[in-house]
């Protein structure tokens, strides 16, 4: 859980992180504040142990730097991500102000079956591939979704090789999809084998979209591929 304190003007107050040793014992956020507006920004990441999250990214809720992912494009989102965002007015009179707060899941779910021509047919990879500016891959401390271009001429495409889980379900988390005006589609390369024979399968994912807190389900038909 990361969370993020700021005043009126967008001066960040606090910037801490808890981990999950430090959750473990999480009995709830308390801060000691002057009369006036605050705003307290939260942040929660499913475990990851491979994921690496440079903290502090926002340097100012409001302005340029208000980015909470800015190392995102090289490390996709591999887990749930939840936010939230409460605004705080303190009257100055003494008195304690409880709140509770809910988390938004902001990540939707990609689940892909694959329809395969016969039992000889065998899965051996799968690579999805989708444009940059198709999903977002940049989240704003107010829990808007954007996508930063910062490839330094790299990619044009955000790949991820997809792995079925103990369920044998393709599944993977991503940000939501946002308005597109490129015309290169997403899509699935495939390598399998069929009677002894290693081969490759593209196929383009029509009218593909991520929506936050839904899964989308995909279809990799081999059946309509000629082999």
């Amino acid at each position: 859980l990361h969370y993020l304190l700021a005043d009126a003007d967008g001066t960040i107050l606090q910037n801490q992180t808890l981990d999950e040793t430090a959750l473990q014992q999480f009995g709830g956020l308390s801060f000691s504040l002057e009369k006036g507006d605050y705003k307290l920004y939260l942040l929660g990441e499913g475990a990851e142990a491979s994921f690496s999250h440079t903290i502090p990214e926002v340097t100012r809720p409001g302005s340029t730097a208000d980015v909470w992912y800015q190392t995102i494009r090289f490390q996709p989102v591999k887990r749930e991500v939840f936010h939230a965002v409460k605004d705080i007015r303190v009257d100055g009179k003494g008195g304690d102000i409880e709140l509770d707060t809910a988390l938004d899941r902001k990540n939707g779910t990609v689940e892909i079956a694959c329809n395969l021509p016969d039992n000889s047919c065998e899965v051996l990879s799968m690579v999805l591939l989708v444009p940059d500016g198709y999903l977002a891959n940049a989240m704003k401390a107010d829990g808007s979704l954007t996508f930063v271009d910062d490839t330094n001429g790299t990619g044009y495409f955000w790949t991820y090789a997809v792995r079925p889980g103990t369920d044998g379900v393709y599944r993977v988390q991503m940000l939501p999809s946002l308005p597109y005006t490129g015309t290169i589609k997403p899509r699935i390369i495939l390598t399998y084998r069929q009677n002894g024979n290693v081969k490759n399968a593209e196929i383009a994912l029509d009218g593909f979209g991520v929506e936050a807190n839904k899964v989308t389900k995909v279809s990799a038909d081999l059946t309509r591929i000629q082999v």
